[in-house]
């Protein structure tokens, strides 16, 4: 198996990106902030179409690791599910 051409760097924010950074952290959408950075990667790669079509290794890593943790907030009770029809009601707006 080929091995991943990894490297590994400072970096030094300020202001917003400080910001945006520590919230993905704190409010739970990102376990590390080094998450975030991978994270917003794979997504500039997306955007500007330069991704292969198969999701890298990190990325599906990073995905089940979302998914852990959001799985994790609803058998807790820390976060509510909907049924479709619960979900329309909530949200008439996305009715077609």
């Amino acid at each position: 198996m080929k091995k991943e051409k990894e490297i590994e760097f400072t970096i030094r924010l300020k202001g917003k990106q400080a910001k945006y950074l520590s919230d993905f952290v704190d409010q739970g959408y990102y376990a590390t902030k080094s998450e975030v950075i991978r994270a917003g990667i794979l997504e500039l790669a997306h955007k500007h179409k330069v991704e292969e079509e198969k999701p890298s290794k990190e990325e599906v890593i990073l995905v089940n690791k979302a998914i852990a943790r959001e799985m994790e907030k609803i058998k807790s009770g820390k976060k509510k599910t909907y049924t479709e029809e619960e979900f329309y009601k909530l949200n008439p707006d996305l009715l077609d």
